[in-house]
């Protein structure tokens, strides 16, 4: 049933059911530790998901960097193609997996309960490091040193705009705009100290806060920027976030600018919390897709989420599951990921769909995707008319 497709069949008995249900559990949307000389040994996380696309879960192994696919890398190693040959179809030996789930019918329902972690091709500390150049903006939190009474000590403001400088060694710097008057300005004039958590990006109307999605906390030491610097960094933050140009050009000699060094990065998996090193976060190695994806994403998510039909269809020939709404929110060079909703479950799920091979570009990509929708609306149609 394989047809020649920039895509992977994903078998289930190899993968399982991709979309792992989770409950979703409350994660605490502020997390600022005090300046500390020395961080704490992060624990390890283990996963029972059958989809091994994680090369390693802990914290303490080396950055992350770009791979090929091979037999313990890629997320369909049991049958992983290779560039010149289509996608073969899964191996009936493989059905006897046992932790392959049973089924009764052609088409898989998401039914696994279990509060499983998110699947992806790289580690945490690379995801960790690719999300945080990859959006522009996030949840900044800052509490006051002087709270008064009846009133919060904890300020907080989602879809906080930022963009990243490079230090001289390349670490990522995140840099916010504030008024003086800003809460979040007084609060750091007393203690200078700030909390970004940076979700995953989502379609405008899809609220990944209200998602069983992962989300990264970085807690970091915020050092308001030279007045001098303040044109610089006003031309710089308009062309990273430019629905911000009014604003700043208007309001200009009350804006001051904060550049936030990280201290401390903690990832949020589904009900797991893992502390990541700061020297493994500085050092890591990013996907390149994934760090340049954002425009990408939004184009597949706005072209084929109107109609919904041309994600389903993926869902649908790839993970063999009934979904009734999808949206893409993560893809780098091993392949990208889903959230769907079941055709009789409101809860959101995920699923991972590798590429064939390694992608060298955005483009590429884009050229994978594009192309297996089509060729599926197309066996669609013939499908059609021949019935």
């Amino acid at each position: 049933r394989c047809h020649s497709s920039m895509l992977c069949r994903v078998s289930r008995a190899s993968l399982g059911v991709l979309g792992r249900i989770a409950p979703r559990i409350h994660r605490p949307m502020l997390h600022i530790r005090p300046h500390s000389t020395s961080h704490p040994k992060p624990s390890s996380m283990s996963s029972s998901s059958c989809c091994q696309t994680t090369p390693s879960d802990s914290c303490c192994s080396p950055p992350a960097k770009p791979h090929t696919p091979s037999s313990s890398h890629h997320p369909i190693s049991s049958h992983s193609p290779s560039a010149s040959s289509p996608p073969s179809p899964p191996s009936p030996s493989s059905s006897s997996s046992p932790s392959s789930p049973s089924t009764t019918s052609s088409s898989s329902t998401i039914t696994n309960e279990k509060n499983e972690p998110s699947t992806y091709a790289y580690d945490k500390v690379a995801i960790a490091r690719g999300i945080l150049e990859l959006r522009r903006s996030g949840t900044l939190s800052t509490v006051t040193a002087n709270p008064t009474p009846g009133f919060a000590p904890i300020f907080g403001t989602p879809h906080m705009p930022y963009m990243i400088q490079k230090s001289c060694h390349g670490i990522p710097v995140p840099v916010i705009a504030l008024r003086s008057s800003d809460t979040h300005a007084r609060h750091l004039d007393e203690y200078p100290r700030a909390s970004l958590v940076v979700f995953p990006l989502t379609p405008v109307n899809r609220n990944p806060a209200h998602m069983d999605m992962w989300r990264v906390n970085f807690t970091a030491d915020a050092t308001r920027l030279p007045a001098s610097d303040n044109d610089a960094a006003r031309d710089a933050f308009v062309k990273v976030n430019p629905s911000t140009k009014v604003l700043l050009e208007t309001f200009k000699n009350d804006f001051n600018f904060y550049r936030l060094d990280i201290q401390d990065v903690l990832f949020y998996d589904r009900g797991r919390t893992q502390n990541i090193q700061l020297d493994d976060f500085q050092n890591a190695t990013p996907d390149p897709i994934f760090t340049e994806a954002a425009a990408l994403m939004n184009e597949i998510n706005d072209k084929y989420a109107k109609t919904k039909k041309d994600l389903l269809a993926l869902a649908k020939e790839y993970a063999n599951v009934d979904v009734d709404d999808a949206f893409v929110y993560l893809v780098d060079r091993l392949g990208f990921n889903m959230m769907v909703r079941g055709a009789s479950d409101s809860r959101w799920v995920e699923l991972r769909l590798p590429f064939p091979f390694l992608m060298n570009t955005v483009q590429e990509c884009r050229q994978a995707i594009q192309e297996t929708i089509e060729k599926l609306a197309t066996t669609k149609t013939q499908q059609t008319k021949t019935q």
